[in-house]
């Protein structure tokens, strides 16, 4: 059996270009139809809804119920719409608390549990620190920041100090920002996911910028997969990965936004805990149950690297993981529970290496 990519058509964003290391693939040893997708951009990037063949006559309500809730959680949690809940906490930092609605509320809460998980190294509170870097609309600095601006603005980069009342939200510091880009994505997902298995929808796969969320099968006898590319060859896959009904996946990678300073890149991705780039990971793959709990954990795990990776995954039973250094050859790392769903291309078979659970 082979697997071939079924290539994403190529467009172009207004805020940040699709990040396109996941990609459906369509398996099959016999020859089924193709699944069937709707794409369109939202929420600053690339979505898709797909259903098997056979089911496409659900396909115009899927798209219209999940385009309709990621339109209305952009609208509350981008910091691009200046009207959103989470703009208008960014504007009063330092000053009064804002009313938020229950789903800002819930992806807050959301948002601080996965800091304490990590030990700070997911937190929404990144943006003064993004922006020092050239990202999120900051201007790629000529020369490495200077320590003392780094300094300057860690104390504004604390997750613990986001100020959740009753149906309100406050950023006691002014200078504090956060961007919930990191979670907001996984909660979209989840919500249209929720939505569509609520209307009878069995066989969908939902996709939110790389975050996707899968139920029943493709095609008959066949989960939907989706391959995994290689982070130092984007025209490459290392293999592919079956979705477990009713799981979701999602990724990050350097590969994705870098500013480069001194003829070196830097990737967007930051540790909060030192302000500085990630070095040291090329990729990092997350199975889990939930797609707000992917899409956390496949940023914490990039920041918390190989040495640490075990301790935040036992402390997340229902999550599995692959993993990729920066360094050559490739290597391939895997929680046991990714690896019985993962299917390596014969080229990185040998690359493929276990990450030891001691709580599985």
């Amino acid at each position: 059996m082979t697997a071939e990519p079924r290539h994403i058509p190529t467009m172009s964003f207004l805020r940040v270009s699709a990040p396109l290391w996941l990609l459906l693939v369509s398996v099959s040893c016999r020859r089924e139809a193709k699944p069937l997708s709707r794409y369109w951009e939202t929420m600053g990037t690339f979505a898709s809804i797909s259903v098997p063949a056979t089911a496409e006559d659900a396909l115009p309500d899927c798209f219209s119920q999940t385009s309709t809730i990621f339109a209305d959680c952009d609208r509350l949690l981008s910091t691009y719409i200046d009207t959103s809940e989470v703009s208008s906490i960014n504007r009063l930092a330092g000053g009064e608390p804002v009313a938020v609605s229950p789903a800002t509320a819930d992806m807050l809460a959301l948002s601080r549990r996965y800091g304490d998980l990590s030990g700070g190294a997911f937190d929404i509170s990144i943006t003064p620190l993004m922006r020092l870097w050239g990202f999120r609309e900051g201007s790629p600095p000529a020369s490495l920041p200077a320590s003392d601006d780094l300094e300057e603005l860690l104390p504004l980069v604390d997750y613990r100090l986001i100020e959740l009342g009753e149906g309100t939200a406050r950023l006691p510091r002014k200078g504090m920002r956060i961007d919930l880009g990191g979670i907001a994505k996984g909660y979209a997902v989840d919500t249209a996911f929720d939505a569509l298995a609520a209307a009878g929808h069995r066989d969908i796969l939902v996709n939110l910028g790389g975050n996707m969320r899968g139920r029943g099968l493709a095609a008959p006898g066949r989960a939907w997969r989706v391959g995994v590319r290689n982070p130092f060859d984007r025209a490459q896959l290392v293999g592919a990965v079956a979705l477990p009904d009713g799981w979701s996946v999602a990724t990050s990678g350097n590969y994705e936004k870098f500013v480069e300073i001194d003829g070196q890149h830097y990737a967007h991705i930051m540790d909060p805990r030192s302000g500085l780039p990630v070095q040291g990971m090329a990729g990092v793959t997350v199975l889990s149950r939930l797609g707000i709990e992917a899409d956390a954990l496949s940023t914490a795990l990039f920041v918390v690297g190989m040495d640490e990776a075990p301790a935040l995954m036992d402390q997340t039973p229902d999550s599995e993981a692959l993993l990729i250094p920066d360094r050559h050859p490739i290597e391939i790392h895997l929680t046991p529970g990714f690896a019985k769903h993962f299917t390596p291309l014969p080229a990185y078979r040998d690359a493929v290496r276990p990450i030891n659970r001691t709580a599985k």
